[in-house]
């Protein structure tokens, strides 16, 4: 009897941890050029490339969503999804989700009217200019943490550059990258404003706290498998 019973124990044990691994890993993130776009109902993208690789490399079954950014993240949060893409750290995100090491690079820069006096870089710059950033996003968390003056956070990047245009504040900070991508399409015209350089951050991959206690050496693996896959 001693023998069936540890049996049936054993069984279970590699039951639950089959059922646990094979779970497919529900990923949310944002359409986001140039590192998550969206092309023939595929997701693309340099950081999805990256990611993809990883997931490969671990052979993990995945599904990738496409949602609005906020969205995306709260599903997370709510544990309606077990991961979402490519991100800023933030303590607001470390609060329901764990980092793993970078799968992108980004730049952040200070958006402000072409004729504008302002210095982002001047200490005075914090206590009086007035500030915006997209909805939900890594510069947004980044500006209230800082006790800066925002006044905006519409949910798409044009928006932003429509209102400063219209003098509705007096700058707003973003990732160097997608508002190249504004450019290329002749969204705007460049010309109209200037670029303040502000800092050299890293995108992560986000695992919900949920699924990492139920999957302890994820993280690990992941950044394992990360050092053999390209970071752009």
């Amino acid at each position: 009897m001693r023998h069936f019973s540890l049996l049936v124990i054993i069984i279970l044990l590699i039951t639950w941890k089959t059922e646990t691994f094979a779970k497919v890993l529900i990923i949310n993130t944002q359409d986001w050029p140039p590192y998550q776009t969206t092309e023939n109902e595929q997701v693309k993208g340099s950081a999805t490339e990256t990611l993809k690789c990883v997931l490969k490399k671990m052979k993990i079954d995945y599904s990738i969503k496409v949602l609005p950014w906020k969205l995306a993240q709260d599903q997370v949060k709510d544990n309606k999804a077990d991961a979402f893409y490519s991100a800023g750290i933030t303590s607001e995100r470390n609060s329901y989700a764990i980092p793993t090491e970078k799968i992108a690079n980004y730049k952040w820069i200070w958006v402000l009217n072409k004729n504008s006096n302002l210095d982002p870089l001047n200490p005075e710059f914090l206590k009086t200019a007035t500030v915006a950033a997209k909805f939900g996003t890594g510069p947004e968390f980044y500006l209230y943490e800082k006790n800066y003056k925002v006044i905006a956070s519409p949910k798409e990047l044009i928006q932003l550059f429509e209102m400063l245009h219209a003098k509705r504040f007096d700058a707003f900070l973003t990732p160097e990258e997608p508002t190249q991508e504004v450019f290329n399409k002749k969204l705007v015209e460049k010309d109209n404003f200037k670029f303040v350089f502000h800092s050299n951050n890293a995108l992560v991959f986000y695992f919900s706290k949920k699924y990492v206690k139920n999957n302890p050496n994820i993280i690990k693996q992941f950044n394992l498998a990360l050092k053999n896959c390209p970071v752009i």
